[in-house]
């Protein structure tokens, strides 16, 4: 008597069909992470401390601390000529902010501060943010100021930026109606 042996013995094509399914479906997602880990690099890395109140997607509206205010202060000791390069690109109104942006050509780092006073009359308002590296440049992180902050007239901008031993300042001017 013969005995069929597609019948006894188990269907081998189904269980490799499986096995390399799974094989793909955990192999797959695993390399497209650890690609993903080995080619992105983070470029900037912020670090910041517990004390730091500065918002690091915007403006840091907090009284200055003593520690800025003396860094905005001419001392004899700090070169206050442009030696960073400071420039204010621009000053843009919307409706409901006026927005200021600066370069910074002298330096490219992360551990500067960025001090913009606004004067009008005898009204005067005080940001800081820290500075921001960009490839070929730094910038401050920009000051975003509500228009509920300003009062309508000729206000005169003063940018003072410090970089370890180094402070430079530019100013302009923008009118609010």
């Amino acid at each position: 008597m013969k005995v069929d042996n597609k019948s006894i013995r188990p269907n081998h094509y189904k269980r490799r069909v499986l096995l390399i399914a799974a094989f793909l479906a955990i192999s797959i997602p695993l390399g497209l992470f650890i690609f993903n880990k080995m080619y992105t690099t983070n470029f900037i890395k912020i670090q910041t401390s517990d004390n730091d109140n500065a918002n690091l997607t915007g403006v840091n509206n907090n009284p200055p601390t003593q520690e800025q205010i003396d860094a905005g202060i001419k001392h004899p000791d700090i070169q206050t000529d442009n030696d960073l390069g400071i420039s204010i690109s621009t000053i843009n109104k919307t409706d409901t902010q006026v927005k200021i942006r600066s370069n910074i050509s002298g330096v490219i780092t992360n551990n500067g501060l960025c001090i913009l006073t606004l004067t009008n009359n005898d009204v005067e308002l005080i940001k800081t943010v820290k500075t921001y590296a960009m490839p070929n440049y730094s910038t401050c992180k920009g000051f975003d100021i509500d228009k509920s902050e300003l009062s309508i007239g000729i206000w005169q901008v003063n940018l003072s930026v410090s970089v370890d031993d180094k402070q430079s300042n530019i100013t302009d001017s923008f009118s609010l109606e």
